[in-house]
């Protein structure tokens, strides 16, 4: 059973679309505004944040931590570069350290615009590509 909690007023405009999206995927779960995924066939996790931004819903996962990524200075910018190539190398998600200096992927998409479809194919990539960048960097699975 998909466990399913109160979101915020603010993301009820996607409940739609995102309840038939945990309907399809019974191992997802909501827990107020993030979407738990597993990932690795289940040896990992992955948390996807939602909230909107004007127009836009936001997606955000992390893949690392203040602690990993402010190791030093040398880390911070290699993180930096590391995010700006995966950048150049694909559309749907950015990579870069956001205001809690975490790196981060993001997706945004028109909330107008959005359906289950699009919404399911978001978690499900960011939730694996923020993962599997974690796991690239040696990150522990944060989960």
């Amino acid at each position: 059973m998909t466990r399913r909690t109160k979101m915020s007023s603010d993301l009820a405009s996607v409940r739609p679309a995102l309840d038939q999206v945990l309907e399809a995927r019974h191992r997802w779960t909501l827990d107020g505004s993030h979407v738990h995924v597993p990932t690795s066939h289940g040896e990992r996790h992955q948390r996807v944040d939602l909230r909107i931004d004007g127009d836009d819903l936001v997606l955000t996962s992390v893949v690392l931590g203040p602690r990993r990524v402010n190791k030093s200075a040398k880390r911070r910018r290699e993180l930096a570069v590391r995010a700006w190539h995966r950048n150049s190398a694909t559309n749907l998600i950015t990579y870069g350290i956001d205001r809690r200096s975490r790196l981060v992927g993001e997706v945004r998409h028109a909330v107008a615009d959005l359906d289950p479809e699009e919404l399911d194919l978001y978690i499900a990539v960011l939730a694996a590509e923020c993962d599997r960048f974690e796991y690239l960097l040696g990150g522990d699975d944060r989960g």
